[in-house]
């Protein structure tokens, strides 16, 4: 199975905005565009991304959230369109980030708008559902016999906090789920927003229930993570037979940093089976410095008992 791995590309609309709009939290994320993120994004390199999908071909795209960034109706408007011609190249899973729940109100815009994307099956949710209730989501691939899990720990926070949260009722759903699929035998892909790893973020952005997390994987077993919220790349471990997990942590897909590991790429997964080990080799894409053209950086390579 072929996997292609983006996140954050905080999709912004200026025109949108209205003065009693921004009389809360999106003051302070209006500011921090203008001051620091217009400068480092752009959103012309998605272009080169749907192009780089076509040549690649995965089985499926998964974003890790941070779709859009103030959660305007309009934002969310603009982003449906673009997954919608994502998804006319290759399938799209979606998990939802802190700014795809930027206030409570953006809450029911996030489901209406992305639900049917929450599963590559493209299955409608209930609008009356909570956001944690509708997750964990999991799709998976009889002939690979790749399970993809998608969390959600989007959920509404204070002023300059941006923490994630799975909630007791997903940790214990997620739970049954990585059991059963272990049981089976099936390679599990989780997909969430936060790092599931310690030192990536500072506190005010960290996933609150992170140990609890790594408690229950620890037990039940999962192969790979697939994240952002850094906006920095990171692959651990690096190559080799592994015991435990993969770690992937996206950077943001419209970065223009000079950066190298924040500077905007995906990651190209490929999960094959043989004998009794699970074969991954990762590809990380990374936008040229010309910005015209993502070009093959490092690769890496693990095998895990199965």
């Amino acid at each position: 199975m072929r996997i292609a791995h983006i996140s954050d590309i905080h999709l912004f609309c200026g025109h949108c905005i209205r003065h009693e709009s921004i009389l809360n939290k999106r003051l302070i994320g209006l500011a921090n565009w203008y001051l620091r993120r217009r400068r480092k994004m752009d959103f012309r390199i998605l272009n080169l991304l749907s192009e780089k999908m076509k040549e690649i071909k995965p089985d499926v795209l998964c974003i890790t959230g941070d779709i859009v960034h103030l959660g305007f109706r309009d934002e969310f408007q603009r982003a449906r369109k673009w997954l919608e011609e994502l998804r006319s190249i290759c399938p799209v899973k979606i998990v939802p980030g802190n700014h795809d729940a930027y206030l409570p109100e953006c809450i029911p815009l996030l489901k209406i708008t992305f639900g049917d994307f929450f599963s590559i099956k493209e299955a409608e949710i209930s609008s009356k559902a909570a956001l944690e209730d509708i997750f964990p989501v999991v799709d998976f691939d009889e002939k690979s016999r790749v399970a993809l899990i998608g969390l959600s720990t989007a959920t509404p926070t204070g002023l300059i906090h941006a923490t994630g949260c799975l909630g007791k009722g997903q940790i214990q759903r997620l739970g049954g789920v990585l059991k059963d699929l272990g049981q089976k035998g099936l390679f599990r892909v989780i997909l969430i927003h936060h790092p599931p790893i310690h030192g990536c973020v500072s506190k005010r952005r960290s996933l609150i229930d992170l140990d609890e997390l790594n408690k229950l994987v620890d037990k039940t077993g999962a192969e790979v993570f697939l994240f952002g919220h850094s906006h920095r790349r990171l692959v651990l471990p690096s190559n080799g037979n592994i015991s435990k997990r993969i770690y992937l942590n996206a950077p943001s897909i419209t970065s223009t940093s000079k950066d190298p590991l924040k500077r905007a790429g995906f990651f190209m997964i490929d999960i094959d089976r043989k004998d009794r080990e699970w074969l991954v080799t990762c590809k990380d894409f990374i936008l040229g410095e010309n910005q015209r053209s993502f070009i093959s950086g490092k690769g890496h390579f693990w095998s895990l008992s199965s």
